[in-house]
């Protein structure tokens, strides 16, 4: 696979600051389109290891070839000039990191002609913990994937990965090249709650569907009685399907069961079962089968008698 033309990246320079499944995914996306990638991590053995594993990765045709000037190379943490560290900086590390990183690296910046872009990829934040380095002249934003990485896992590739942006203009330009040249799509947020910023309600949302999905699917396949790997086979094409009819409908047709039927005794059939056998998947069980009420009311496909019904069942 060959670099676009179009590509943004091709022969600029990009450091990846942390080594974790979110360093390595834009690292390798970084050097597929094309751009010398500079990884740095406390740890210049882990840099290093990342470094030598991401190319043999990749697809052999995946690989840019010398003349587009890609390549990855690891550094020390502390070794890092903002100077010549790159034209974007990509802040891949934990919270509490990330602010003592941001503000160790102003503190020992010197005069900068060019100051680079700082981009963080911490999705419930916005770009206060880089603040110390706008004083350094940096446009500051965020670039954070809508994606599940497994942890050891490298990323291959992001294309077609939504990417929610948020920062300064010249930061927001820079973020919007990355996600073109990944082939990525742009998630735009809307502030309208003074109360609760927009990055904090979709990192919690993005959460809560990502490891809700995960915990509800073992509480399922716990209870599934078969054979593990063909409960585990046998779920994941029901939540595909399940998933693709949300996608395709809209929750409140897509939804499915005894609960949408206004089946109540087969409800509270199924609510002695989780009882006996999964006493927290009941509470679970419970509580969603009470946002599945609202969804069936709401596309009429019961009556209030029924819901009464089913009401008092969830609370029986």
């Amino acid at each position: 696979m060959s670099v676009p033309s179009e590509s943004s990246l091709v022969g600029r320079t990009v450091a990846v600051l942390g080594c974790g499944s979110v360093g390595a995914a834009f690292a390798t996306a970084s050097l597929r389109a094309g751009a010398r990638v500079r990884l740095f991590a406390r740890d210049l053995g882990a840099a290093r290891n990342l470094a030598a594993a991401i190319p043999t990765a990749l697809p052999a045709d995946a690989l840019m070839t010398p003349r587009a000037g890609a390549g990855i190379d690891a550094h020390a943490l502390g070794d890092l000039d903002l100077a010549t560290a790159g034209e974007v900086l990509l802040f891949c590390v934990t919270e509490r990191a990330l602010r003592e990183l941001a503000a160790e690296l102003a503190l020992r910046a010197g005069p900068l002609v060019e100051p680079p872009v700082a981009l963080h990829s911490a999705g419930f934040l916005g770009t206060e913990p880089l603040a110390p380095l706008r004083a350094r002249g940096l446009a500051l934003g965020k670039l954070h994937p809508l994606h599940a990485f497994p942890p050891g896992e490298i990323a291959t590739s992001l294309a077609g990965v939504w990417f929610a942006l948020a920062g300064d203009d010249a930061a927001r330009r820079a973020a919007r090249d990355l996600v073109r040249a990944f082939g990525g799509r742009e998630l735009a947020l809307i502030e309208d709650d003074e109360a609760l910023p927009a990055s904090e309600r979709y990192h919690t949302a993005a959460s809560l569907l990502a490891g809700g999905l995960v915990a509800l699917f073992a509480l399922a396949e716990e209870l599934m009685p078969a054979e593990r790997a063909d409960a585990r086979q046998a779920l994941g094409a029901l939540a595909a399907r399940t998933l693709e009819n949300v996608v395709a409908r809209g929750p409140t047709a897509a939804l499915t069961g005894p609960v949408a039927r206004g089946e109540a005794e087969l409800l509270s059939r199924q609510l002695e079962v989780l009882e006996a056998r999964a006493p927290e998947a009941a509470v679970a069980y419970r509580s969603l089968a009470r946002r599945m009420l609202s969804l069936a009311l709401s596309r009429g496909s019961l009556t209030p008698d029924v819901a009464r019904t089913l009401e008092d069942r969830l609370e029986s």
